[in-house]
């Protein structure tokens, strides 16, 4: 028979007390979380269309806006990025994901969980009936049901001719070629922290082009041609673009009308210089361009008649000192 009475007490060190407060939480679950720690949310809800009705197969994305973002892209297309963020429940900060996607049923319903506390940006996105945002929700404070309503989808289409494809240096082959691709982006810049629009869509052969569904709250666009340079894209074509306008006044252009500009671009050394973003801007507005060749050679295509301000720009590689 032991005397618990004549045992000594050892009493743990102060090292040994934090050591423990560190190491306990790793081996916690979430089922094993004190009640007042974080915990991951679940965000649920419905997309419907302008009309009410549910919409099935609707892209899905939501992202914290301090740690995530959603980019979209057209076409229905949604982006969503963001970093995991998992610490010690001992210092509850925030746990889950940053951002997170998924993609609505045959009643248009989605969840989307395992997001991190704190406002989220909500996107949902179709190819064919639209899209709908949502800036600045709070899940824990606005409720975790979202409804998303898509707009009426609006389409810009039209078509543009007479862009020269030009090749720029042996090593690059068809990368130095014509971009075949039409780029959206507001011209009014976007908060860092809102949903970002960067809307794209393919060429087609003939020129033709057709770019949306178009977000509801933007009017005025730029619409871009772009082309690849050894170290950088330069845009070589560029048009405003008002969305409500564009039953009056449709998107066509053909640069193989009007003047030529073509010339040769040096250096200080007047040494030739390649790969040199050179521009001007029209009368109606329409930014026109090129990019020089190994030779240093470029040529601008689709001018009128008048006087015009060349811009030129260059792309340069430059290290730190030390």
């Amino acid at each position: 028979m032991i005397d618990r009475q004549m045992l000594p007490i050892r009493r743990p060190s102060i090292t040994t007390l934090v050591f423990a407060m560190l190491i306990a939480p790793t081996c916690m679950t979430f089922a094993d979380a004190p009640r007042n720690a974080n915990v991951v949310n679940r965000i649920t809800g419905q997309v419907v269309d302008h009309n009410g009705n549910p919409v099935a197969d609707a892209r899905v994305g939501a992202a914290n806006r301090k740690l995530g973002y959603i980019t979209y892209s057209g076409n229905g297309r949604l982006y969503v990025y963001g970093q995991n963020k998992r610490i010690l429940l001992f210092f509850k900060a925030q746990n889950g994901s940053s951002s997170v996607e998924g993609v609505t049923d045959e009643n248009g319903r989605f969840v989307l969980s395992n997001i991190m506390d704190g406002p989220v940006n909500v996107a949902a996105a179709h190819p064919q009936h639209g899209v709908a945002f949502a800036n600045n929700i709070d899940p824990l404070k606005d409720g975790t049901e979202v409804k998303l309503t898509l707009s009426a989808p609006t389409f810009a289409s039209g078509r543009v001719q007479g862009i020269p494809d030009q090749h720029y240096s042996p090593l690059m082959g068809d990368a130095a070629s014509q971009y075949k691709f039409a780029r959206f982006t507001p011209v009014v810049p976007q908060k860092p922290a809102d949903i970002m629009y960067n809307i794209s869509t393919t060429i087609g052969p003939d020129g033709r082009f057709r770019i949306g569904p178009l977000p509801p709250d933007v009017d005025e666009w730029t619409l871009a041609f772009d082309r690849r340079a050894r170290n950088y894209t330069a845009t070589i074509l560029s048009i405003p673009v008002t969305v409500s306008k564009l039953v009056e006044h449709p998107i066509d252009i053909d640069l193989s009308k009007g003047r030529k500009l073509a010339g040769v671009i040096r250096g200080p050394k007047d040494e030739l210089l390649p790969d040199v973003s050179i521009s001007t801007i029209r009368s109606d507005g329409i930014r026109v361009g090129g990019v020089s060749d190994a030779t240093g050679r470029y040529e601008i295509v689709g001018l009128d008649d008048g006087a015009y301000t060349l811009e030129a720009k260059r792309w340069a590689r430059r290290t730190a000192p030390g």
